[in-house]
This record gives structure tokens, C-alpha cells and sequence, in this order.
């Protein structure tokens, strides 16, 4: 573990030896975000690439729901939507789409209107040391998903990568690269081709 590193679970998360605030208020603070990525899985050395759209609703209201858009470079031909309560997975090659309940991963911790690292979720492990921080968290409401570690770089403060843990223990992990935060993004960026 590192000099600043401390594992909790359940309600002892308020005992981090670091203020989560800074985090907390920094993703609140992103209405979007563009990035080009790069992801890996723990299973295979194959490295994808794209860009990746982000959307964050400005209040409860359902009507103004969060949206996320990943679209693989090729030789990958698969589009990541989520629209509504769903993670929409489309191969372009195939022109096939299957949905996914967004509730089935962790990351739609990210699309909630307020984000809480002790009202959406568990704070698991909170770690910084060389201006990097990590946090993991599992979702309150639905903790048999996985985990999501969010890693920022400090001064300035920008989020740089996350991993997804899924409860089988295979991981992903996505690096952004370029990283805008609130610029515009057209509606057409979170569209599927045929719609």
C-alpha cells in the first residue's frame, strides 16, 4: 500500500486520510467531456482506441437523463451508447445491437445528476501519492456490479482513467488522453448511425 492509502468498507469510508471533496466537486463540476481513450483487459494484450463522449444531466428531472458515447477506432467496429436505463452495445461490421441494463455496471455512477462518493456508493480503497489519486468505489444500489477506480492527476486536477472490475474479477481499464471538459457536444454525438 502506499504512504497515503487506506482500505475501508461499509460506513468506516469517512475515515480516508485524505479529503474526497476536491474529487467529488471535480466531477460534479464536468457537464462533459471528450477524450480519446485507450482501454485494456486484464484477459489479452489487445489495446483499443477511440474517442469517447460524455454528457452529465444538470438535474433530476428524467427528461434531461445522462448520455455516453464510446466509438472504437478501427479495426474495432463497436459503438457504446447508453440511452435511458440502458447500455446499448452496436457492431457497426454486423449492424447488430444488444442492450444492457446500465444498472449492470458500475459506471453509470458517473451519469447521476449529483455524484456521491457516500450517497451513490461504498467507498472501497482511497490512495495518493505522487499528485496521482485513486478512489474505488462499488454502487450502494446495486454493489454485485463490480467496482469503479477512478484515477486523477493533481495540480491541475483532471480524471485520467478508470477500471472497471466486474464481480467474475476481469478488469478494463481506460486511459484518456486529450481530455476537453464542457466544451459542446452536438446531439448527433450520441446517436446511433442508423437513427
Amino acid at each position: 500500500m502506499g504512504l497515503l492509502s487506506h482500505v475501508c468498507h461499509g460506513a468506516c469510508c469517512a475515515k480516508t486520510p485524505f479529503d474526497l471533496a476536491p474529487y467529488q466537486a471535480y466531477l460534479n463540476q464536468i457537464r462533459t467531456l471528450i477524450a480519446l481513450f485507450s482501454e485494456n483487459s486484464s484477459v489479452g494484450d489487445e489495446i483499443r482506441k477511440g474517442t469517447l463522449y460524455l454528457s452529465r444531466p444538470t438535474s433530476k428531472n428524467k427528461q434531461d437523463e445522462g448520455k455516453l458515447r464510446v466509438v472504437y477506432l478501427p479495426p474495432y467496429s463497436l459503438d457504446i451508447l447508453v440511452q435511458g436505463d440502458y447500455l446499448i452495445h452496436h457492431d457497426r461490421e454486423q449492424d447488430e445491437v444488444n442492450y444492457v441494463s446500465l444498472d449492470s455496471t458500475p459506471l453509470g455512477f458517473l451519469l447521476k445528476p449529483d455524484i456521491s462518493f457516500f450517497q451513490n456508493a461504498t467507498v472501497i480503497h482511497a490512495e495518493s501519492r505522487h499528485n496521482v489519486s485513486s478512489i474505488t468505489l462499488a454502487p450502494q444500489d446495486n454493489p454485485d456490479v463490480g467496482t469503479v477506480t477512478f484515477v486523477f492527476e493533481e495540480n491541475p486536477m483532471i480524471l485520467r482513467q478508470w477500471t472497471v472490475t466486474q464481480p467474475n474479477g476481469i478488469r478494463i481499464t481506460v486511459t484518456l488522453h486529450d481530455v476537453r471538459v464542457n466544451c459542446p457536444i452536438p446531439i448527433a454525438a450520441f446517436q446511433l448511425e442508423n437513427q
